[in-house]
Protein backbone atom coordinates (compact mmCIF):
# COMPACT_ATOMS: atom_id res chain seq x y z
CA UNK A 1 0.00 0.00 0.00
CA UNK A 2 1.12 3.47 -0.89
CA UNK A 3 -0.27 6.85 -0.27
CA UNK A 4 0.65 9.49 -2.62
CA UNK A 5 2.86 12.11 -0.81
CA UNK A 6 0.50 14.95 -0.48
CA UNK A 7 -2.24 12.94 0.92
CA UNK A 8 0.00 11.18 3.77
CA UNK A 9 -1.40 12.40 7.71
CA UNK A 10 -5.00 11.98 6.80
CA UNK A 11 -4.62 8.49 8.78
CA UNK A 12 -5.67 7.09 5.29
CA UNK A 13 -3.34 3.88 5.29
CA UNK A 14 -4.58 3.44 9.16
CA UNK A 15 -7.83 3.21 8.11
CA UNK A 16 -7.54 0.97 5.36
CA UNK A 17 -5.34 -1.11 7.18
CA UNK A 18 -7.42 -1.08 10.60
CA UNK A 19 -10.25 -2.09 8.12
CA UNK A 20 -8.62 -5.02 7.22
CA UNK A 21 -7.72 -6.20 10.21
CA UNK A 22 -11.36 -6.08 11.39
CA UNK A 23 -12.94 -7.65 8.65
CA UNK A 24 -10.04 -10.68 9.06
CA UNK A 25 -10.81 -14.04 10.54
CA UNK A 26 -7.17 -15.07 9.68
CA UNK A 27 -3.67 -13.92 10.35
CA UNK A 28 -2.07 -11.20 8.30
CA UNK A 29 1.26 -10.88 6.53
CA UNK A 30 2.40 -7.65 4.85
CA UNK A 31 6.09 -7.21 3.50
CA UNK A 32 7.25 -3.54 3.91
CA UNK A 33 9.98 -1.35 4.47
CA UNK A 34 8.57 0.51 7.48
CA UNK A 35 7.98 -1.91 10.00
CA UNK A 36 7.83 1.20 13.29
CA UNK A 37 4.62 2.51 11.41
CA UNK A 38 2.74 -1.11 11.53
CA UNK A 39 4.24 -1.98 14.60
CA UNK A 40 1.77 0.43 16.06
CA UNK A 41 -0.64 -1.30 14.61
CA UNK A 42 -0.22 -4.37 15.92
CA UNK A 43 1.86 -6.13 12.80
CA UNK A 44 5.31 -7.70 14.27
CA UNK A 45 8.24 -8.82 12.22
CA UNK A 46 7.91 -12.47 11.14
CA UNK A 47 11.11 -14.52 10.34
CA UNK A 48 8.41 -17.84 10.04
CA UNK A 49 6.05 -17.38 6.91
CA UNK A 50 3.88 -19.02 4.18
CA UNK A 51 5.63 -19.60 1.05
CA UNK A 52 3.25 -16.88 -0.50
CA UNK A 53 4.97 -13.71 1.81
CA UNK A 54 8.43 -14.98 0.81
CA UNK A 55 7.32 -14.57 -2.92
CA UNK A 56 6.64 -11.57 -2.22
CA UNK A 57 9.45 -10.43 -0.25
CA UNK A 58 11.67 -11.42 -3.25
CA UNK A 59 9.78 -9.61 -5.51
CA UNK A 60 9.75 -6.74 -3.86
CA UNK A 61 13.83 -6.98 -3.01
CA UNK A 62 14.60 -7.89 -6.90
CA UNK A 63 11.98 -5.35 -8.51
CA UNK A 64 11.35 -2.63 -6.15
CA UNK A 65 14.39 -1.73 -5.10
CA UNK A 66 14.96 0.37 -2.40
CA UNK A 67 17.50 1.91 -0.26
CA UNK A 68 15.34 0.54 3.27
CA UNK A 69 15.09 -3.21 3.84
CA UNK A 70 12.29 -5.22 3.12
CA UNK A 71 10.58 -7.09 6.12
CA UNK A 72 7.50 -10.00 6.14
CA UNK A 73 4.66 -9.11 9.33
CA UNK A 74 2.22 -10.82 10.86
CA UNK A 75 -1.05 -9.85 12.64
CA UNK A 76 -1.90 -12.83 14.87
CA UNK A 77 -5.16 -12.45 14.40
CA UNK A 78 -5.87 -15.62 16.16
CA UNK A 79 -4.41 -14.43 19.24
CA UNK A 80 -7.28 -11.81 19.22
CA UNK A 81 -9.82 -14.06 19.52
Amino acid sequence: MGVIEKYRQYGIAKKITEAIINQSKLDLYLVCIIPEYFEKLGFKIETNYPDEMKNKLDYCKSSLIVEENYVVMKYNKQAIL
